[in-house]
C-alpha cells in the first residue's frame, strides 16, 4: 500500500494525497510555486501581498463570505508565503472536503483586487512591516538573512520594505498573479479523512480553463564571502539579541539529514548543547535555540538568542566553544541516538496530524517534484555516523561563513569575537 497518492491532470496540476482511516478531519492545501526569491526588487513583497489580498474578496464571495463558508462549518482557513512558494490550507470535517477544495479555488481563480481592499491591505503590510522592525527578536533573524545571503532575493525580508510595498500598483498584482498563478506551478495536497477519487475529480474540475504559463525563474545565490560579517543595529531594549547564521547545505543534498541531526544536538530541544550550557550551566538567557532552512541552492542554520549586554561576550564565548568543540571532537555515540530518537518521535507525532502531513506531501511536491515515505527518511537518518556530524561541521563552522546580527543596546566601538 502506498503511503501517499499523486495525480498529474490534464492540465499539468498535480494533486497528491493521504487517507488516514480514523480521522474526523480533513486539510486541504493549494501550493504556488512564488515565494520571495522570484520577484523583481521593485516589487519585492508582492507574493505576500497577493497572498493577502486573495482573502478580500472574489467575484462569488465578498471577505466575509469567504470566512463564514470554512469557520460556518467549524473549520480554519489560513495561508502564508515563504521564499520558494505560497500556500492556502484550510483544516475542515471530512464531510466538508468539497467546500474546502471550492473556496480555495474560487480565492486563486477569481479574486476581485478591489483598489480600496488594495490600499487597505498596503497599510496593514506596512504596519506589519513596523511590528517585525519593532520585535527584536525577530527583527534580528531579518538582518542575519540580509548578511548571509547578501544582495540577492534570499537576502530580502519577505514581506517587503514599506518603499517597495507602496511602488506596488494594481496592474502589478494583476500581471503577477497571473503569470504565477496557474496549474503547471500548483499542487493540490490533502490529508487525513478525504475521499481522493472525489479530490481528483473535484481538482481537474475545478482548475479546467485555466491557463499555463512559464515557471518563475530565480537568481542562483553564489557566496564570495571570505570573512566574517557583523551588523549591530543599536535599539533602546533590555536585552540584546543575537543571531548567528552559516550557509548550509540545500535542500535536495544528501547532508541535510545530517544538518537536521546537528541542530538538534545543538539547539532544538531542553536537553541540547546550547540549552544546557547557556541556560542551565550559566543562566546567561531564557532560551537559546537553532534552526535550519532549505532552499534550491543554499541552506541557513541560526543560533539564536537574547542575554543582558553585560554577558554578550561570555555568550559569544560559550557559544564558540561548542561548535568548535564539536568540529574538532563530533559527539558522542548517545548523544547522536538520542537526537536521531528525538527526530523520528517529532515526525510520528507531527503525522497524527492531518495538517502537518498535507503541508508535508505539499511543501516536498512543489520544492521537488517527489514527496519522500517516512521509512524513507528515516533510513537515511538513520545512516548519519560520528563522522558525518564533525564533518558538516567542519564545513560550515567557519569564520568564512559566520554572519552576526545584533539588535539591542550597543555600545560604541563595541566588537565580537567568534574564534572559530
Amino acid at each position: 500500500m502506498r503511503e501517499y497518492e499523486i495525480n498529474e491532470l490534464k492540465n499539468g496540476m498535480r494533486v497528491v494525497s493521504c487517507r488516514m482511516d480514523g480521522m474526523e478531519s480533513a486539510a486541504v492545501g493549494v501550493f504556488v510555486g512564488i515565494g520571495g526569491r522570484f520577484e523583481d526588487e521593485r516589487i519585492h513583497g508582492i507574493s505576500h501581498f497577493v497572498e493577502h489580498l486573495l482573502f478580500k474578496g472574489t467575484k462569488k464571495r465578498t471577505s466575509m463570505q469567504i470566512s463564514k463558508a470554512i469557520e460556518g462549518v467549524g473549520g480554519h482557513i489560513n495561508a502564508y508565503t515563504s521564499e520558494e512558494h505560497t500556500c492556502y490550507m484550510v483544516k475542515v470535517r471530512g464531510k466538508h472536503q468539497e467546500l474546502a477544495l471550492e473556496v480555495l479555488m474560487d480565492m486563486i481563480k477569481s479574486p476581485l483586487f478591489d483598489s480600496k481592499e488594495i490600499e487597505k491591505e498596503r497599510y496593514v503590510i506596512k504596519e506589519e512591516i513596523h511590528m517585525i522592525v519593532d520585535n527584536p527578536g525577530h527583527y534580528a533573524s531579518e538582518v542575519v538573512h540580509q548578511l548571509m545571503w547578501p544582495d540577492h532575493p534570499l537576502g530580502r525580508m519577505l514581506i517587503g520594505t514599506e518603499e517597495s510595498i507602496n511602488s506596488i500598483s494594481r496592474d502589478d498584482i494583476l500581471e503577477f498573479q497571473k503569470n504565477t498563478y496557474f496549474p503547471k506551478n500548483m499542487i493540490v495536497s490533502a490529508a487525513g479523512n478525504i475521499d481522493v477519487k472525489k479530490l481528483v475529480h473535484d481538482s481537474e474540475a475545478l482548475g479546467a480553463k485555466m491557463a499555463n504559463y512559464g515557471k518563475p525563474r530565480t537568481e542562483i545565490f553564489e557566496s564570495r564571502q571570505k570573512e566574517p560579517v557583523v551588523k549591530i543595529c543599536g535599539k533602546q531594549t533590555e536585552q540584546i539579541h543575537v543571531c548567528l547564521g552559516m550557509r548550509s547545505v540545500p535542500r535536495e543534498d544528501p547532508d541535510r539529514y545530517v544538518v537536521k541531526l546537528l541542530s538538534i544536538i545543538l539547539g532544538e530541544n531542553m536537553s541540547s548543547r546550547l540549552f544546557q550550557t547557556i541556560r542551565e550551566k550559566h543562566g546567561l538567557s531564557y532560551e537559546v535555540n537553532s534552526g535550519v532552512s532549505y532552499f534550491k541552492d543554499s541552506g541557513g542554520f541560526v543560533i539564536s538568542s537574547g542575554v543582558k549586554p553585560d554577558k554578550l561576550n561570555k555568550y559569544c564565548d560559550l557559544v564558540a566553544k561548542e561548535l568548535r568543540s564539536i568540529k574538532k571532537n563530533s559527539v558522542k555515540s548517545e548523544e547522536l541516538n538520542r537526537a536521531k530518537e528525538f527526530y523520528e518521535g517529532q515526525i510520528a507525532l507531527g503525522f497524527e496530524k492531518t495538517m502537518s502531513r498535507m503541508l508535508w506531501m505539499g511543501e516536498n511536491m512543489i520544492s521537488t517534484e517527489s514527496v519522500p515515505t517516512v521509512k524513507e527518511v528515516l533510513e537515511k537518518v538513520k545512516k548519519v555516523k560520528i563522522e558525518d556530524i564533525r564533518r558538516l561541521a567542519a564545513k560550515i563552522f567557519n569564520k568564512d561563513n559566520l554572519s552576526v546580527a545584533v539588535i539591542g543596546p550597543a555600545k560604541e566601538g563595541m566588537k565580537l569575537e567568534f574564534d572559530l
